[in-house]
């Protein structure tokens, strides 16, 4: 059986979309469970998933604490699969997601885990340059256009889109410590499915890149513009902290990272004004990245002084 767990926070603006496409999914021939999980949410998700258990093989769990990592741990704890594949509340497969797993799975025994294709879909038309970071794999969690069948580093794993066969996952969970449990705010940057992928591919033989099992992340029109790229971004970079522990700083920051950041919003700037906004996009995510890096290692350099400023019960 495959077991197809599904983590939804306030989903109501694309949980129909998907659901409605896992009515038309081709069906792996040793049978299918779903496993979705309401991680707290607070909108119309409840009543959206109730009117679909009549029309898909689908379980619904509540998960009370927020956070992707605790919702799709619960779904593992339900999960009777002997294949397990993970996804989002904004996500459209193709008819044969599914069924391209079973087979990736089958024509590669040694392997345990899969990584399949994530394109995207539109509800506003994107820019050129927005369109290109998409096609090669930088934006909106989507994978390379052109990337062929292979074994690829757990980097490349998309949390949307993921199969594990339950023989190799073992005990292994997705982490549920702060930093890396998306929830949407607080200090989580997510990350939980990179460590994951990474933890079950240094016991195996790597990860296998599906490109036919694929899915379209839905991108809102909200989400379509420098503005929101930036951002995520960002988010990305603070999963890589760049501290200023030695050589010189200034206003705190490592001299070097700054550096860095000039360099590429001067490359930025040049590929734009020569009208080369592809290019020019390409160092806006490395700048993004950057900054965010410099902004959480300032973040975890100042709370480390307010913890030795602060005395201990038993200094008093």
């Amino acid at each position: 059986m495959l077991s197809l767990i599904l983590a939804v926070h306030n989903g109501a603006g694309t949980l129909p979309r998907t659901l409605y496409a896992l009515t038309r999914l081709a069906q792996p021939s040793a049978g299918l469970e779903i496993i979705a999980v309401d991680n707290a949410s607070t909108d119309q998700t409840a009543d959206i998933l109730a009117s679909y258990t009549s029309r898909l093989p689908m379980t619904v769990l509540y998960e009370p604490r927020q956070g992707k990592s605790f919702a799709l741990n619960r779904g593992i704890e339900h999960a009777k699969g002997d294949f397990i594949v993970f996804t989002d509340d904004d996500i459209i497969p193709e008819v044969n997601w599914l069924t391209a797993y079973v087979d990736a799975a089958e024509r590669h025994p040694g392997i345990g885990i899969f990584a399949g294709q994530v394109r995207h879909e539109w509800d506003a038309p994107p820019p050129r340059w927005l369109k290109f970071l998409a096609n090669a794999g930088k934006s909106y969690g989507g994978t390379p256009i052109d990337m062929e069948e292979k074994t690829v580093p757990f980097g490349a794993v998309k949390g949307c889109n993921l199969m594990v066969l339950r023989s190799t996952m073992a005990q292994t969970r997705f982490a549920e410590t702060p930093d890396v449990n998306f929830c949407g705010e607080g200090p989580s940057s997510g990350g939980e499915d990179t460590l994951f992928a990474k933890e079950i591919a240094s016991r195996d033989n790597g990860i296998l890149f599906v490109p036919n099992a694929c899915v379209r992340h839905i991108v809102r029109a909200n989400q379509v513009g420098i503005r929101p790229v930036f951002s995520r971004y960002m988010r990305i970079g603070g999963t890589l902290p760049i501290e200023a522990k030695e050589g010189i700083k200034i206003l705190g920051y490592p001299a070097f990272g700054l550096r860095q950041a000039c360099s590429q919003a001067a490359k930025c700037l040049s590929w734009l004004v020569r009208g080369k906004s592809e290019e020019a996009a390409i160092y806006m995510v490395y700048l993004a990245k950057t900054l965010g890096a410099l902004r959480e290692g300032h973040k975890i350099r100042n709370a480390r002084k307010i913890n030795s400023k602060t005395p201990s019960r038993n200094s008093k």
